[in-house]
């Protein structure tokens, strides 16, 4: 939960461009994953996603694709 995290591990976490490269989508579909809470996030001074959250986020395609 964020409440418990220090603002130091959030400011490590992946930025909406970081993801987007990752994953090879356009920053606004990231954006539009973290509006429709497919993927977790917090605004700092920019949007971060929570790691976790992308690790689910990753998983689940793999599996769709699999599937």
């Amino acid at each position: 939960m964020l409440s418990i995290m220090n603002s130091t591990e959030v400011a490590d976490w992946p930025t909406v461009k970081d993801v987007a490269q990752m994953l090879d989508y356009t920053e606004e579909h990231v954006r539009r994953l973290v509006r429709t809470r497919k993927l977790s996030a917090v605004k700092l001074r920019q949007w971060k996603i929570d790691p976790e959250s992308l690790d689910d986020f990753v998983k689940s395609r793999t599996l769709e694709a699999i599937n």
